[in-house]
């Protein structure tokens, strides 16, 4: 039975001290080893957020000891709200401007280092392996790098994959990155070349709306708050990919089953 699955990839970030990637979340890669401590300091000092900030996500979630919580501090759906009424939410722009000086001329060498030393997501390899064997078809849409995307995609064995393409030249990054502003026509482009449709398809992001339009639609770990409340959508909390092969296996059982009779 024909079906599909899309994927999200969020972006990286080189948060400026030893040339190591930073992945914004664990929706596909889990963080590679810092120092915590010191790039705190290090955002707190080019005003990507405030001690303040820190303090208060502390105290909502405990001491911050690995970059998940450091990066995306004032940013998760639980506590942004929160942090926003009181006046310490992340400042984005100040954050978009460390990555600009960081990455300016990055040495593309440097830069794939760190995807081979980042660790995929618990049960992804797994997850992927069990699509292509149940005879699925994967694709990977993403406003992040597409390097991340295409090099991801060969990890996972995926089938299309578009991202933003970064700007390199003479072997390093220039700091130009040519954004993807609508997930949503690339996506149906995508499918319709597959032979698919969102109808028979599966769609796992952490915050974009595009994913309510699968046929099951899986926020995962979800950053946005309102896809929460969202009718039909599948919450899953743990960054895991066992906990999103079971409800797609459950969903592919319901389809076999409906189709019979």
């Amino acid at each position: 039975m024909a079906f599909g699955v899309y994927h999200d990839v969020d972006g990286c970030a080189l948060i400026g001290h030893d040339n190591r990637m930073v992945y914004r979340s664990a929706f596909y890669c889990r963080h590679n080893p810092i120092n915590v401590s010191q790039t705190r300091d290090n955002l707190i000092a080019h005003g990507v957020m405030s001690k303040e900030l820190v303090q208060m996500y502390e105290r909502e979630f405990g001491d911050i000891t690995d970059p998940s919580g450091l990066v995306r501090a004032g940013e998760f759906g639980r506590f942004d709200q929160k942090a926003k009424t009181a006046g310490l939410a992340i400042d984005k722009g100040a954050l978009a401007e460390v990555e600009r000086r960081a990455t300016e001329n990055l040495p593309l060498e440097a830069f794939y280092q760190s995807l081979r030393e980042a660790q995929l997501t618990p049960g992804l390899e797994d997850f992927a392996k069990w699509v292509k064997a149940t005879g699925g078809k994967q694709i990977i849409v993403t406003d992040g790098w597409d390097l991340v995307g295409n090099y991801l995609a060969e990890r996972i064995g995926a089938d299309r994959v578009v991202g933003s393409a970064s700007m390199f030249v003479g072997g390093r990054f220039t700091g130009e990155v040519y954004k993807l502003e609508d997930k949503g026509p690339v996506i149906s482009d995508l499918l319709r070349s597959l032979g698919l449709t969102y109808g028979n398809s599966i769609g796992i992001d952490d915050a974009s709306y595009v994913v309510t339009q699968f046929g099951l639609p899986i926020a995962f770990c979800p950053t946005n708050p309102k896809l929460r409340e969202h009718p039909g959508i599948v919450v899953v909390e743990e960054p895991d990919y066992s906990y999103v092969q079971n409800e797609a296996w459950s969903w592919l059982q319901i389809r076999e089953t409906s189709e019979h009779r």
